[in-house]
């Protein structure tokens, strides 16, 4: 069932403008002209997997062990305010799709989620 879910920054802290959809449920598959920006809220649907079809692309429900996807209720307000470790998403390890392998990551700063 399609939902909506805000782009949230607030724990990845990236410095990026937002963050790119993935063309399938591969972290490096990344499509670069669609991007949703920080704060903006995508309609989709939860994958069960870790991921979140939007139409024909993919957004990972965390990047290097963080939340970035909090889902809205109707009147958008935010539903799922509860802390990381206990919302249902994948945790992270090594095989998680929403981890960002080193060579994604400037050593100071997230530049492309």
């Amino acid at each position: 069932m399609e939902a909506g879910y805000i782009v949230d920054n607030e724990l990845l802290r990236a410095s990026s403008k937002g963050l790119r959809h993935r063309r399938s449920k591969s972290i490096d598959d990344r499509d670069p002209e669609v991007v949703s920006e920080w704060g903006t809220v995508v309609q989709g649907v939860d994958e069960g997997d870790g991921w979140l079809r939007v139409g024909e692309r993919y957004i990972p429900f965390q990047v290097n062990g963080m939340r970035i996807l909090r889902t809205v209720g109707a009147r958008g307000e935010v539903e799922d305010d509860r802390p990381f470790e206990s919302a249902s998403i994948v945790p992270a390890s090594p095989a998680s799709p929403g981890l960002v392998e080193s060579d994604d990551v400037d050593s100071h700063t997230m530049e492309d989620p």
